[in-house]
């Protein structure tokens, strides 16, 4: 919602708020990336995209998200 409203820093503070709590968890990784992505900030989605297809490999969805936001990344 932040990240809607056009509250980058702020969205991103409260992810990484979340993964101080839950450091393992797939989707605050990808939602990182989301936010860079939403940001146009392509390279650091990118990588985050990227980190998050290597790291959690057994997430499929999470993954597979990953996957197509990195796609629509290269289209932009």
């Amino acid at each position: 919602a932040l990240e809607f409203s056009g509250k980058t820093e702020e969205a991103l503070a409260a992810v990484a708020d979340a993964l101080e709590v839950a450091p393992e968890a797939p989707l605050l990784h990808y939602q990182q990336g989301w936010i860079h992505f939403h940001a146009r900030r392509w390279d650091e989605a990118a990588e985050l995209f990227r980190q998050v297809i290597e790291r959690f490999p057994q997430d499929a969805d999470t993954v597979r998200q990953a996957r197509l936001s990195l796609s629509a990344l290269y289209v932009e």
